[in-house]
């Protein structure tokens, strides 16, 4: 259960990302999504992870989730520089952050923009231990007229363009702005 709480960050204690494997925690994390998130919990695309967002004094305050990158995007694609065959190559190495939740009953200023940080510092390490290989950049997708973006902003992730609003099956979709992470120098 989710505690109401307006209070400091800092009055939050330590904050945790906590992996959430099959067990226990799986449940707790799909039906956090489905009531608050807008896209409900999946499903999720090709290799994932998911972490619940823990505070020491609150417990449970909100939840994440990485998998898979988009296929083709095409402000993405041309920010960094990728052929259709380096694409090909190296699109695994692009994880997407399909989902981040802090439920509307928790308010704490820069909460959001301190756990993306954390996921950025810690998903490359968890990612080589499931999955035995290192992402080196991230991507996401925040919705025009629905968020602002502004907690990814200030976590460090850079704004390179808007989607086309096309979906996968070519269908009309939202406008996304989209940003990308780097998660170390040589990327």
């Amino acid at each position: 259960a989710i505690t109401p709480l307006e209070c400091q960050l800092k009055e939050l204690g330590k904050i945790e990302l906590v992996r959430v494997g099959k067990g226990k925690l799986a449940p707790v994390w799909r039906s956090m999504m489905d009531e608050w998130h807008y896209l409900k919990s999946g499903p999720l695309c090709g290799e994932q992870i998911r972490y619940m967002i823990r505070s020491e004094h609150f417990g449970w305050v909100g939840a994440l989730s990485y998998s898979a990158c988009a296929l083709s995007v095409e402000c993405r694609d041309s920010w960094i520089g990728w052929t259709p065959g380096t694409k090909r190559k190296n699109r695994h190495l692009l994880v997407n952050n399909s989902r981040f939740l802090i439920p509307p009953m928790v308010k704490v200023k820069d909460l959001a923009s301190h756990v993306l940080a954390m996921g950025s510092a810690q998903l490359a390490d968890d990612w080589q231990a499931v999955y035995n290989y290192r992402p080196v950049l991230l991507e996401t997708y925040v919705e025009c007229g629905r968020f602002q973006g502004s907690c990814y902003a200030g976590a460090g992730w850079l704004h390179v363009g808007k989607t086309k609003g096309r979906g996968r099956k070519n269908e009309s979709v939202a406008i996304k702005d989209v940003y990308l992470q780097p998660l170390g120098e040589e990327w």
